[in-house]
């Protein structure tokens, strides 16, 4: 009903449910009214932040290079304040999405240092996750260490996640023995 609707626990489930769907505005939208309804909760900061990522990264077309990385660099403090709401709910899953989330916005501005500590952080709280190995693994590439890469991906459950998978097969590509290169191809083919 229409009481329900207005609830920040429905419209955060909505954003969730907007941004499942690739309809990033909704999603910003309804997370933002959630925040500002329930300010101290970290899931629709968390929402509101990954709406707007996935919104800025859609319309890279229309933005500049430089316009892009500082619409991203904007990010980082919403992503802080949600990862800071989530260590006082004390909840490991949204605190560990919040560090994926501020290792990838490191890595797209070229900061590897502050990456490497957010992925550390994600690490300690949740070392199985296969978001966290994935990262690991993409980390490992960045610094030109496919072997660890690989190691890392194949170790981790990752065959029902396409970008784990599409990761090991650049993973291959880049160390690039015979071998390595025919079972890229494979795994390309299946995908």
């Amino acid at each position: 009903n229409a009481t329900d609707l207005s609830t920040p626990e429905v419209r955060a489930a909505l954003a969730s449910r907007a941004l499942a769907e690739c309809e990033f505005e909704v999603a910003e939208q309804l997370a933002t009214r959630a925040v500002e309804e329930r300010p101290g909760w970290s899931f629709p900061q968390f929402l509101k932040a990954r709406a707007f990522i996935l919104r800025v990264m859609g319309s890279a077309l229309s933005l500049s290079p430089s316009a892009q990385l500082n619409e991203l660099r904007s990010v980082l403090q919403p992503l802080t304040r949600a990862l800071e709401a989530a260590v006082k709910e004390y909840d490991l899953t949204m605190q560990t999405l919040c560090l994926i989330e501020r290792f990838q916005m490191h890595l797209l501005l070229e900061e590897l240092s502050e990456a490497e500590a957010d992925l550390s952080k994600a690490q300690n709280i949740s070392p199985n996750d296969i978001s966290v190995r994935r990262a690991v693994a993409e980390l490992s590439l960045r610094k030109g260490e496919p072997d660890r890469a690989i190691s890392e991906l194949r170790s981790s459950d990752s065959q029902d996640r396409p970008d784990a998978v599409l990761l090991l097969a650049e993973s291959l590509r880049k160390r690039g023995a015979p071998a390595d290169l025919a079972e890229a191809i494979e795994i390309l083919k299946k995908l």
